[in-house]
């Protein structure tokens, strides 16, 4: 069996072929070819931190695998980031194990390879200004993904914390041919953006549709519970919708299930999964003036 440490992955685990395996996973998924049963989730320490446990089996490449996420909010304040995981994956065959890799960075990587996909299959193809609304580890990923799919010319990031901001212009490896530059409020960032990646700790809405710029794409990736969001009703319900995986969307995604809950939305409100645009049987962005969210 293989050990993967961060530094493997990071060096063994290129943005471009993590965002191809994706496309050929979640077209798997949603032609019925993998099997990723709904996470469980377990909250301790009064319920402020949580351990994820994710299993999937897939067909290409023939491996089942689980991974564990520890998920500890208040790590900021030792300076350590929020996530630790680890990935424990078999071959298909017989059953052996065959990797231990560290998650984490795969986490990163391919969280951000997922939402350079669905930027890839809904944005517009000019789409050039871009904002990232938080200055965590997937603000870094989500500055190295997206400009690989579209020609990316300005990012604009915002965070509540100024501190965060600085540091995050100190320390951001920016693509060539990229202005990047901090704001001081989030609508600042977002007005007049081509795409918006929210990628916070998630909680309540941090933006407003009058912010958003008719034709943008938008990906929420911070929110990963029922009951947190990164966006309003008014914006998700404004938006065509599109998920990984409805089941999961329709048991985990508080910007579904929240307004749902308020009567504002019905399920029916999700357009397709991402793997349904990519096996052609359900449709993307259907004009210039779409708003699309994944």
């Amino acid at each position: 069996m293989r050990i993967l440490t961060r530094t493997d992955v990071e060096q063994l685990l290129d943005l471009d072929a993590c965002r191809e395996a994706m496309a050929v996973a979640m077209g798997d998924l949603s032609a019925g070819h993998a099997i990723q049963p709904l996470r469980t989730v377990e909250a301790f320490h009064d319920q402020r931190d949580s351990a994820l446990f994710m299993p999937a089996i897939l067909a290409h490449p023939p491996v089942l695998g689980v991974k564990v996420v520890t998920i500890y909010p208040e790590n900021h304040v030792a300076g350590i980031q929020s996530h630790h995981g680890a990935l424990l994956l078999f071959e298909s065959e017989h059953g052996r194990p065959v990797a231990l890799v560290e998650g984490s960075s795969i986490t990163a990587i391919r969280t951000a390879a997922v939402s350079a996909l669905a930027t890839e299959l809904l944005s517009r193809p000019e789409s050039s200004v871009m904002a990232i609304v938080g200055t965590g580890v997937q603000a870094h990923s989500h500055l190295a993904a997206l400009p690989r799919v579209r020609p990316i010319e300005e990012v604009r990031v915002w965070s509540p914390r100024a501190a965060s901001r600085r540091q995050f212009l100190q320390t951001a490896s920016v693509p060539a041919g990229v202005h990047l530059r901090a704001t001081d409020t989030a609508e600042e960032a977002v007005r007049g953006a081509d795409i918006v990646s929210t990628v916070t700790s998630g909680g309540s809405p941090l933006l407003e549709l009058a912010w958003i710029e008719p034709g943008a794409h938008i990906n929420t990736v911070g929110s990963s519970t029922a009951t947190t969001r990164e966006l309003d009703t008014e914006t998700v319900a404004h938006a065509a919708l599109f998920v990984d995986c409805r089941e999961t969307a329709l048991t985990e995604a508080g910007e579904l299930l929240l307004p749902i809950a308020e009567g504002a939305l019905e399920a029916t409100h999700i357009r397709a999964e991402i793997g349904e645009v990519l096996n052609r049987t359900a449709a993307g962005r259907r004009d210039d003036a779409e708003i699309t969210l994944f």
